[in-house]
């Protein structure tokens, strides 16, 4: 998957460490698009129950796969995590437009 940078950088604020891992090129396929691939990793990884509001809780910074092309509009990060608002999913996006002549 060219579009992906092939990375999932974990950060742990309580702690103050980081640890690089490889995406998995399966899940980047069927679930295509940032916001598509925070979803699974959430969806799995986080724990039935979690306090949205807890350190418990996970937050994605995503991107998809076509950032890194000169598709117009593509310059997006997507911020998804468990809402407290909703107690289910949240997510919210950044668009950046660019113009190349």
């Amino acid at each position: 998957m060219n579009g992906y940078a092939g990375k999932l950088d974990r950060v742990d604020l309580g702690k103050w460490k980081t640890h690089v891992e490889e995406t998995s090129e399966d899940i980047s396929r069927m679930y295509l698009g940032g916001t598509g691939y925070a979803a699974r990793i959430i969806y799995d990884q986080l724990a039935i129950g979690i306090d949205p509001l807890s350190p418990k809780n996970i937050l994605m910074l995503a991107i998809g796969p076509l950032s890194l092309s000169r598709v117009p509009s593509r310059d997006s990060l997507m911020l998804c995590f468990k809402s407290h608002l909703t107690g289910v999913w949240g997510e919210h996006a950044w668009v950046a437009i660019s113009v190349q002549m």
